[in-house]
């Protein structure tokens, strides 16, 4: 653990270093901000991306220094959890893909640190385990707190109260909700404050200046996109194509993902004779997926999915559940929400693009 704060240069206040190394001497005027998440690249999920874009874009200011905390697993447990086999010996490492993958998607420079904390991955509940998380951030720092996932930040957690450690404490469960899936709070709001990245806004604009000229845009069919894990969506999926396979006759879905759950989920498709094209987990944006025309996601135990919200923003079709968790979804025309298993069918059948042999 201890050569994981030198790596970041975090300064521990506790009993493991008892002759550390202060910052300058200087009086810091400016604000600090703390993001906490609980997941970090390559672990492609919405609690590793977007905290990631809250940093960078709360780092184009100069009132405030930034640090994104985010956890470090070993590499076992990064194998459980990163797509296509993409592990890091150090956070050095890592940090330096992390660094990569932002500047890849953004126009401008930022200037932002990254911290890590150590932590295990539990296969049996599919999130990491839980701790201490606010003694990572020095008491020098301690000015804002902005935590993702609250509820498994505070697993376990047996140090300070963080608006006892902080002055300013914001979360995304009890301030604001990000859908009405959440629990009901005193004084919560249900407020999307997530948005995309303006790169899927980009492709949403060829979208609507084809359709103008009197184009098509979209040649392809439908797919899905999720890690691989029963927990994520699969079991909902591969039961609504089971169902009504004889009512989606000649319908072929691309399904990209990777998980540790891949090959059950695969075996299952196989069994039973669904009509699905496995396809390895890449990102929402990439190149081969603009084409495709409609989104699948039957998923309802999701918070609010931001697979959903990029392809709408993409001018894609997204059929998916009428479900708490997508009630922001259901003002954008395209999205397709269905009650029962027959209603799903119709929804696909309405866009359904024929499969190209």
């Amino acid at each position: 653990m201890a050569n994981i704060l030198r790596s970041t240069g975090h300064i521990y206040e506790g009993v493991l270093w008892t002759n550390f190394v202060k910052h300058g001497e200087s009086v810091d005027t400016k604000r600090h901000v703390a993001i906490v998440t609980t997941a970090s690249l390559s672990w492609m999920i919405g609690t590793a991306v977007n905290p990631l874009f809250r940093a960078a874009y709360l780092a184009k200011s100069v009132k405030q220094n930034v640090t994104l905390l985010i956890p470090w697993l070993c590499k076992s447990d990064q194998e459980l959890v990163c797509p296509n086999k993409i592990t890091f010996s150090s956070p050095e490492e890592q940090e330096v893909y992390i660094q990569k993958w932002l500047d890849e998607r953004l126009d401008i420079k930022v200037d932002f640190k990254i911290s890590f904390y150590p932590r295990k991955f539990s296969k049996e509940r599919q999130h990491i385990t839980g701790g201490d998380t606010s003694q990572f951030i020095s008491s020098k720092e301690a000015d804002i707190a902005i935590l993702e996932e609250p509820e498994h930040l505070n697993w376990y957690h047996h140090g300070k109260r963080w608006n006892d450690k902080f002055n300013h404490v914001f979360d995304h469960l009890q301030v604001l909700r990000l859908s009405s899936a959440t629990q009901d709070l005193p004084k919560s709001i249900v407020c999307d404050v997530r948005g995309v990245n303006l790169k899927f806004l980009k492709v949403g604009e060829v979208v609507a200046q084809e359709k103008e000229c009197g184009q098509q845009y979209f040649s392809e069919g439908e797919y899905f996109l999720g890690k691989m894990v029963w927990a994520k969506e699969y079991r909902e999926l591969i039961d609504l194509l089971e169902k009504h396979k004889n009512d989606l006759e000649g319908f072929k879905l691309d399904v990209y993902g990777n998980g540790e759950d891949a090959l059950e989920v695969q075996f299952s498709a196989k069994k039973l004779d669904l009509d699905l094209n496995f396809l390895k987990g890449r990102d929402h944006a990439d190149d081969s997926l603009h084409r495709d025309k409609v989104f699948i996601n039957p998923s309802v135990s999701e918070i609010l999915c931001i697979a959903t919200a990029e392809a709408l923003a993409m001018g894609k079709f997204v059929v998916c559940a009428d479900h708490s968790s997508n009630e922001f979804f259901r003002a954008f025309p395209k999205c397709l929400t269905y009650k029962t298993s027959e209603d799903f069918v119709e929804k696909v059948k309405a866009n359904f693009i024929p499969w190209k042999n």
